[in-house]
């Protein structure tokens, strides 16, 4: 039973490296925001400042600048399409599942519980939304929270591994910010338990965060702040979706590793390991907070779950191990039956995790109709505005364009002056009709301002069941429009 299942963890990683490699060249978007994404990284590329003033041309996202600093530096290498960025995140997800392999092998010695926590990380791609190569920060910043992690616990030196490991978590902040929860735990257990490391850790931390954010904001004005920590910070959550964390994307497909995870914490481990509980309590708690807290917010999609996914696997490989030694103190015959029942008990859960990898891959049809869309675009006389998929625009020549994502964070969710200044430039250029062509998708706010001013085209122009994304929000381009007056 013991080969059948490390054959059938291993399979796990092996399939989500072959869809990985096989996404990587694929030049359109897997996801919604990945265009917004690549967008960022064009820009710093070719020397230009993400946190600007929005204007119709580019409006920035709402997220830390480190991963699309990151990401321009192969950018050229790769052509100036998405490979650049897939490589980081792919690069980051292996460097989560040797981390977690080292972490667990660290805590208890054991190289198959480690490899079990990597795998059942692996196993969670689909469930975590098949994101761990897509072109954005997650994987990048589980990476480092992660790093922090394995640093701050096996370093021998003190302050070397506090300072470091301040570092590390103040990284994972400047790729998402979602690491200032998932770093409060940790924060808080060294506060109790070691007041000169948490000064030492804390301080660091937080020179990072206050350093880099002071020096953008002197950079860009104040823009800096007004996206990172402005137009992110003014979501609510939800409190009807507290429950649910647990219940729809904790317990139901991960009950089993759950179960075992919590093993390790409640039979505890013994000798010199006992030392290493409550580090590893924090970390899975800061881990899990940090996904429950995103998961409150509205259009948090299964992305946001990874950090806490990554979390059940190290407890999961912890608590493998825990109940193996208990297992092995029983006479021959129950051991035996009992260290079977655990085999199949985290078979049965590998094999809940089953998923079809042909739906994660994007089609040579899919290929096709993007080119054709492209080359339509290329034929468009002058202006085209395409609001999710500015970077289609840029390939086909035209000039660039906000994305409807990033100008929705600031006209809906910033209500200023700031956001009430885009949406009347926006509606000041479709009233000009300045833009002789929309290309508008499935769901698209900007259909209602665009209304009436233009007039419909062409509906369903790229056939049926081609070019949707394989993750995320499922929109693809729709319509066509131009003005009322051209027709």
């Amino acid at each position: 039973m013991g080969r059948v299942l490390i054959a059938a963890a291993l399979l796990f990683p092996a399939t989500y490296i072959a869809i990985a490699l096989i996404r990587m060249s694929y030049p359109f978007q897997l996801e919604w925001l990945e265009g917004l994404a690549l967008d960022h990284v064009y820009r710093v590329a070719h020397g230009q400042p993400l946190y600007v003033q929005p204007t119709l041309s580019f409006v920035p996202f709402n997220y830390a600048p480190l991963y699309f600093y990151l990401a321009a530096l192969p950018f050229h290498l790769f052509g100036e399409g998405f490979g650049a960025l897939r490589l980081v995140s792919f690069l980051a997800s292996l460097g989560i599942m040797g981390l977690l392999f080292g972490l667990v092998r660290g805590a208890t010695g054991d190289s198959r519980a480690g490899l079990l926590s990597a795998c059942l990380f692996a196993a969670t791609y689909r469930l975590g939304g098949a994101w761990f190569d897509v072109g954005r920060a997650d994987s990048l910043q589980l990476l480092l929270l992660l790093g922090a992690v394995a640093t701050l616990q096996f370093d021998r030196a003190p302050m070397r591994s506090s300072i470091a490991g301040g570092v590390l978590l103040g990284l994972s902040f400047l790729a998402k910010q979602s690491a200032l929860v998932a770093a409060g735990p940790i924060l808080l257990y060294y506060l109790i338990a070691d007041r000169r490391r948490f000064f030492a850790l804390a301080g660091t931390f937080a020179a990072v965060v206050v350093g880099t954010t002071l020096g953008f904001d002197a950079l860009t004005g104040g823009w800096y702040s007004y996206f990172v920590f402005g137009a992110a910070g003014r979501l609510r959550p939800e409190p009807g979706m507290i429950p649910w964390f647990w219940i729809r994307d904790v317990a139901g497909p991960l009950g089993v590793a759950l179960w075992i995870g919590l093993s390790h914490f409640a039979l505890g481990p013994t000798g010199s390991a006992r030392s290493r509980l409550g580090p590893e309590a924090a970390a899975v708690a800061g881990l899990l907070l940090c996904s429950w807290w995103l998961r409150m917010y509205p259009g948090g999609y299964d992305n946001v779950l990874m950090t806490g996914y990554a979390a059940i696997a190290l407890g999961f490989g912890l608590g493998w191990h825990a109940i193996v030694k208990r297992c092995e103190q029983a006479p021959p015959p129950l051991r035996h039956a009992l260290l079977f029942l655990l085999q199949a008990a985290v078979l049965v859960q590998f094999v809940a995790l089953v998923y079809d990898p042909r739906a994660q891959i994007p089609t040579s049809a899919d290929r096709v109709a993007g080119e054709g869309l492209v080359q339509m675009l290329e034929r468009a006389p002058a202006e085209v505005l395409i609001p999710c998929h500015g970077y289609l625009a840029r390939r086909a020549g035209k000039g660039p364009s906000f994305h409807e994502g990033a100008f929705m964070d600031v006209v809906k969710a910033g209500r200023g002056e700031t956001g009430a200044r885009l949406l009347d430039e926006l509606r000041g250029a479709l009233r000009a009709r300045r833009y002789q062509v929309l290309v508008l998708d499935t769901r698209d706010w900007i259909l209602d301002e665009a209304r009436p001013y233009y007039v419909p085209m062409r509906d369903g122009f790229l056939g049926r069941g081609v070019f949707w994304p394989v993750t995320g929000m499922k929109t693809r381009p729709e319509s066509l429009w131009a003005p009322k007056d051209s027709t």
